[in-house]
C-alpha cells in the first residue's frame, strides 16, 4: 500500500504500522475494491498526528478518522445538492 510521504516515516511510526496491518486484508479484495480501500486508507494520512498520539488504540484512531472523512464527504455533498436544487433544509445536523 502506498501513502503519501511514505519515505518520510519512520519504521517506529504508529500510523504507518497500522496502515501496513491491513495489507492483509487489501490482498484478499477485488482489484477494485482493493483500489478504493487503499485510497482510503491514504486520505486518513492528514489524520497521521491524530492517529500517532493516541498510544493504545491505533485501530480505534484510524476508524474514526476513516468516519471523519466519510462525514466530511457526506456534507460536502449535501451541500451541494442544496446549491443545485435551492433547497436550504438538507444540510446535515450533528
Amino acid at each position: 500500500m502506498i501513502l503519501p510521504n511514505e519515505a518520510d516515516s519512520s519504521s517506529n511510526d504508529m500510523f504507518i504500522q497500522e496502515i501496513e496491518s491491513w495489507g492483509s486484508f487489501a490482498d484478499i479484495l477485488r482489484e477494485e475494491d482493493e483500489e478504493l480501500f487503499s485510497l482510503m486508507l491514504s486520505d486518513c494520512y492528514k489524520h497521521k498526528r491524530a492517529i500517532n498520539a493516541k498510544e493504545l488504540f491505533r485501530t480505534e484512531s484510524l476508524l474514526m478518522a476513516l468516519i471523519l472523512q466519510q462525514h466530511k464527504l457526506i456534507d460536502g455533498l449535501l451541500s451541494i445538492i442544496q446549491t443545485l436544487l435551492l433547497v436550504p433544509t438538507l444540510k446535515y445536523n450533528s
